[in-house]
């Protein structure tokens, strides 16, 4: 049971790096397609 709950802390802590990765990503390209 206590497995269950650190997997599901890891799983939210995966979600906002992913989450952050990808809003990061898509300001990069936004700031790409501005340039050119």
């Amino acid at each position: 049971m206590m497995l269950l709950r650190q997997i599901q802390k890891l799983y939210e802590i995966l979600k906002k790096i992913i989450r952050s990765i990808f809003t990061g990503i898509g300001k990069a390209i936004n700031e790409f397609i501005d340039k050119y």
